[in-house]
């Protein structure tokens, strides 16, 4: 999914939560944002994945909603369908199958 208009700032505010460190970055706009998730990696020895832009419109879109987002694509579809047994197997397990930064990329991967 994507963002409808990143030149609006949406209810929640440019912010991404890095999957492997779990710092929330911001953004005054998309384009900051992006960077200063860039840097962040960058800053902490990650990986900087080549679809970095798109996980970013992901996880906001997950939290937006359709009304700020736009399009579902294949990625999307096996998220929808593997987050509720994610979450399952972390409560059971004491795991954090949810925030699986390699799962972040091929759904972006599978998006694009």
């Amino acid at each position: 999914m994507r963002l409808k208009n990143t030149s609006i700032v949406p209810p929640i505010g440019f912010t991404y939560q890095d999957p492997d460190t779990k710092a929330v970055i911001t953004g005054g706009d998309f384009l900051e944002l992006a960077r200063n998730v860039t840097r962040h990696r960058s800053a902490n020895n990650l990986k900087i994945n080549e679809n970095q832009e798109q996980m970013i419109h992901d996880q906001m879109c997950d939290k937006l909603g359709p009304d700020h987002c736009e399009g579902f694509g294949l990625g999307d579809a096996v998220h929808a369908l593997a987050q509720p047994i994610a979450r399952a197997i972390d409560l059971m397990a004491g795991t954090n199958i949810r925030g699986c930064g390699s799962c972040a990329s091929r759904r972006a991967m599978l998006n694009s």
